[in-house]
């Protein structure tokens, strides 16, 4: 399980993993490399998930940011993994949303 900590809002989501505002931050996430940290998340789950070929990988966390509109922090990270093309050639994705 890949816990979110934010959601996306607009811009380029390719660059979600160096752009601030892409992401919905709150005040104390603003200026502290979350970005980074989200990429460096999706990559080690993603990773730790390609080990194992029975392996299920859960973007976790729900709608969090309403001023941001009804997305969540699993879709959220779902997506910006699917953008910024992190998935493995032999690894295969689909995407559940439960509101």
């Amino acid at each position: 399980i890949l816990a979110g900590h934010s959601v996306l809002v607009a811009g380029n989501v390719q660059d979600a993993g160096t752009d601030e505002s892409v992401w919905y931050l709150l005040d104390y996430q603003k200026g502290k490399a979350m970005p980074q940290t989200i990429l460096g998340h999706l990559k080690a789950g993603i990773a730790a998930a390609h080990q194992d070929p029975t392996a299920l990988l859960v973007f976790s966390g729900g709608q969090t940011r309403p001023a941001a509109g009804p997305i969540s922090e699993g879709a959220s990270y779902f997506i910006a993994a699917d953008a910024m093309k992190l998935w493995d050639t032999g690894a295969t994705s689909s995407s559940l949303n439960y509101n």
